[in-house]
């Protein structure tokens, strides 16, 4: 049993640990065959973002068909920046950060979370950490 970042406690039945650049990152399964992640900052020791946001994105399909292009979209200069919603929290990516935010005016929600390092991710490593997420989700048939 593990006691989860969301406050709940949850039987874990699968845990996948690795690290990726200053983040250590764990995806677990629950019992429930419920799917979330840990990704900490070694610096910093604390929880970033990312977490909430790839939470609710845990169907392959979406992760593919939405998140990845609209990445590989900035990093290639055919975008300048796109907005990624999820249930809890939104990615606004830019070619070289990625601020997660909650507010609607997006210039506000920048300036706040590029103030808070658990905000915002080099969007190389946002990328990285993706492709591992999806690579967990297609191991559990999502």
């Amino acid at each position: 049993m593990t006691n989860s970042r969301f406050n709940t406690n949850i039987d874990i039945i699968k845990k996948i640990e690795f690290s990726i650049h200053e983040y250590d990152i764990t995806f677990y399964k629950s019992i429930d065959n419920e799917l979330f992640l840990d990704v900490v900052s070694k610096r910093q020791n604390s929880h970033n973002y990312i977490e909430g946001f790839l939470r609710h994105w845990n169907d392959s399909n979406d992760v593919k068909e939405d998140i990845l292009p609209l990445i590989s979209s900035v990093k290639n200069g055919f975008s300048i920046n796109e907005f990624i919603s999820s249930e809890i929290s939104c990615a606004y990516v830019e070619k070289e950060i990625t601020f997660f935010i909650h507010e609607n005016d997006i210039t506000k929600g920048k300036q706040e979370a590029s103030i808070n390092s658990d905000r915002h991710i080099k969007t190389k490593i946002f990328e990285e950490i993706i492709i591992k997420w999806l690579e967990f989700l297609i191991s559990e048939e999502r």
